[in-house]
């Protein structure tokens, strides 16, 4: 694994956030294709990816 930065993980916190204002407003196609961006970075190793999505999760499961 590799290291992950301060940066990083801001970005990857504020994509989250955005990925949930995207859920909220409906935009289900734009999700689809951050789901496949999510991918991608999962594949590329992002070792923190699994927390930054958690408000992301939270929100599917409230439904």
């Amino acid at each position: 694994m590799s290291d992950v930065s301060a940066q990083d993980m801001l970005e990857r916190r504020d994509s989250a956030t955005d990925i949930v204002a995207e859920f909220e407003a409906g935009n289900l196609l734009r999700l689809q294709a951050i789901a496949g961006l999510v991918n991608i970075f999962n594949d590329l190793g992002g070792a923190d990816l699994e927390a930054a999505m958690a408000p992301f999760v939270q929100a599917l499961d409230d439904i």
